[in-house]
């Protein structure tokens, strides 16, 4: 069956590099998300219910937030709102979703059948341009009165980025191209309003599932209704798929990994094989009034959330069965919610302030207690082998990357920073602190973040690129930087590869890039072959077992 794709096969405990729990045994599931609690929530009082929520594909700690009449943007990591867009009072927006893959656009639908298109961030933009879209898509003629509401906005998918697909109270689905504004496609077989939908390819994991086209969507609509509509196909045949929900579809959810797919509405939720079509897996009923919404780790992920009117939010284990582990109660109607790719932080839109859950830090010194006092054997052996390599790793990253200790590095660079001056503090980092890695990879870390990096790069000099390749040598190779320092040095590459050939200590830098890039291929080669030697070994060593002897 596919779904033993889903289920997750390892059974031992492991750290990765969130500290988190990704794979653990049953008796730690409700413990796992006992683990989340609740952060200050997102001042969000006074722009209206909260009727969509969405992480962007690449940050984890931010996420869109859709309100009556407002739209905010909001990085957790640094405990404001980067972006707030705000309408018309009489205005009602719908269903504001990221472009994937890069999440520099997003798109909302409103009440007045008008899809508007707005950059997700920009440094330049002032307070007068935040309100001012850079595209707007009418999908009714100018000249008609009895405007639609657009419940629906989805941007097809990685491939098709310059297609929107709007779902409209009118129960038509139709396509628009950001570039022309011009309507390319209409799909018009529901009978009642389009409230929910989603691509079957976002673009971020690669999936040998042949249901995960980047041709292929799905809508849900209040006629109980869930179509699966090919946009390669004819308009008479390009519906592929029909599945009768038997309640109005508040939510539709396609699993990134694997042929199955959700949907909501009434008090229970279905999933949906899309291999054998029309056919239903399982149907399960834990909440008491209607289910609003619900949601799953853009990259698979292991538990399903539900959220539902009852002031429940509910959390299943995928697998086969879909047992319930863990539920929240709130004191009002959930309206929305999101959970991270990384399964790290939960987004709830509450009758109020929308809510934030982040998963606590899990103390290794107890988890691997937990693990020695079990006894070794074949499945969990590589626990010790793997927490005690990544214990040093772990706590050198968390001064360069949790906001907190990462200010503290900082400090040396905050008239720099104040004033914007990147180039400046990448210099003076790498020549002043080039004997303290920790410090100047905070700063890489700060630019990453600020996406300042090419901005600090840029119309460098030959005694500045060689400071900056020089730092770049020294500490390529160390496990405990690579997580930003691979992605700066692969920008600064790109960026000056064309002066190769002009400045000889440029050159000969450039050389001892390459020569230690290729002697750490060779290293971790060597390493993985000892590595299988060693999991052999051990594997046979525990393994055997002596014949008991009788005296």
């Amino acid at each position: 069956m596919f779904l033993q794709k889903v289920s997750r096969q390892q059974t031992n405990i492991e750290l990765d590099e969130s500290h988190g729990l990704r794979n653990y045994t049953t008796q730690n599931e409700n413990y796992v998300m006992k683990n989340f609690t609740e952060f200050s929530p997102v001042d969000s009082s006074n722009f209206g219910l909260v009727n969509h929520i969405e992480f962007h594909p690449t940050r984890n700690r931010q996420f869109l937030i859709t309100h009556k009449n407002s739209v905010q943007i909001v990085d957790e990591e640094y405990k404001k709102i980067i972006r707030y867009t705000k309408f018309q009072r009489d205005s009602q927006l719908y269903s504001a979703s990221y472009r994937p893959g890069d999440g520099l656009l997003f798109a909302v639908g409103t009440n007045s059948g008008v899809v508007k298109l707005f950059q997700s961030y920009d440094k330049e933009l002032t307070a007068q341009r935040l309100n001012q879209p850079i595209k707007i898509i009418f999908t009714s003629s100018k000249n008609e009165h009895d405007y639609t509401a657009i419940q629906l906005t989805r941007f097809l998918s990685q491939q098709h980025s310059d297609n929107i697909l709007a779902g409209s109270d009118d129960g038509v689905a139709r396509l628009f191209n950001i570039i022309s504004g011009k309507k390319v496609r209409e799909f018009s077989r529901h009978s009642d309003y389009i409230k929910a939908g989603c691509i079957f390819s976002n673009g971020t994991e690669s999936s040998n599932d042949i249901s995960s086209s980047p041709d292929l969507f799905a809508t849900g609509a209040y006629d109980h209704l869930i179509k699966v509509w090919d946009v390669r196909e004819s308009d008479n045949s390009a519906c592929v798929m029909q599945f009768d929900h038997g309640a109005p579809v508040e939510c539709v959810v396609k699993h990134p990994t694997a042929p199955i797919m959700y949907s909501c509405g009434g008090n229970y939720f279905k999933v949906w094989d899309l291999l054998q079509r029309r056919e239903m897996l399982t149907m399960h009923g834990s909440h008491q009034k209607t289910i609003t919404s619900l949601s799953l780790a853009s990259g698979g992920g292991n538990y399903l959330m539900t959220s539902g009117l009852d002031n429940l939010t509910c959390f299943f284990k995928i697998d086969e069965n879909y047992n319930q582990i863990h539920n929240i109660s709130f004191d009002g109607p959930v309206m929305a919610n999101a959970i991270s790719r990384d399964e790290r932080q939960i987004v709830l839109g509450l009758n109020g302030p929308a809510r934030v859950l982040k998963s606590q830090r899990i103390d290794r010194k107890v988890l691997r207690a937990d693990i020695y006092r079990e006894e070794m054997t074949k499945e969990n052996y590589k626990n010790f082998v793997n927490s005690a390599l990544l214990n040093q790793i772990f706590e050198m990253q968390e001064e360069i990357f949790l906001p907190g200790k990462r200010s503290v590095n900082l400090l040396h660079f905050k008239s720099q920073l104040s004033k914007y001056n990147y180039k400046l503090a990448l210099q003076k980092a790498v020549t002043k602190f080039k004997e303290q890695p920790v410090i100047v990879m905070s700063l890489i870390a700060e630019l990453e973040v600020r996406n300042e990096t090419l901005n600090a790069i840029n119309a460098m000099d030959e005694t500045r690129l060689s400071n900056v390749l020089q730092f770049i040598n020294m500490h390529i190779r160390d496990p405990r930087f690579s997580t930003s320092l691979i992605p700066f040095t692969q920008i600064v590459l790109k960026h000056y590869g064309q002066v190769v050939g002009l400045s000889e200590k440029v050159d000969n830098l450039l050389r001892t890039l390459r020569k230690k890039i290729n002697q750490e291929i060779q290293a971790q080669e060597k390493l993985c072959q000892l590595k299988g030697i060693l999991d052999m070994l051990m594997i046979t060593n525990l393994s055997y077992t002596p014949k008991p002897t009788v005296d």
